[in-house]
């Protein structure tokens, strides 16, 4: 039986695994040396599954970042699009103006009117 073990172990790439554990197809191995194997092949499922598990999640990262690209690639197109129309020259005109009409109500405008004109007005000033 020993010897059916390590050919199919030979057959599946295992051969390396085989020798560092001290087997070379005698018949003077041991049972803590099958028990080694066993204990060698099931972490290699659990790695193997493990490799499964990171590179679907790998996948659907890549996914998600290719469904990010695309939306961010509409927005853009889409901003690009309105930034050249004539709305976005209207809403940029009317922006302007608003925020003009909302600094010259507020007090600091008037501050930096009067500032200004003190400054320009009085004799003695060098402008």
């Amino acid at each position: 039986m020993h010897e059916l073990l390590v050919e199919n172990m030979a057959r599946t790439n295992y051969l390396p695994l085989i020798g560092s554990c001290g087997v070379h197809g005698s018949e003077e191995s041991t049972g803590g040396e099958l028990a080694e194997i066993g204990r060698l092949e099931a972490a290699i499922r659990q790695q193997k599954s493990h490799f499964s598990q990171v590179n679907g999640e790998r996948g659907e990262a890549l996914e998600n970042i290719v469904v990010c690209e695309r939306r961010f690639e509409r927005e853009l197109s889409t901003e690009k699009k309105f930034l050249a129309s004539a709305s976005s020259v209207a809403f940029t005109t009317k922006t302007q103006e608003e925020a003009i009409s909302k600094f010259q109500e507020s007090d600091e405008f008037e501050n930096n009117l009067t500032d200004r004109v003190k400054e320009s007005v009085w004799p003695g000033n060098v402008a």
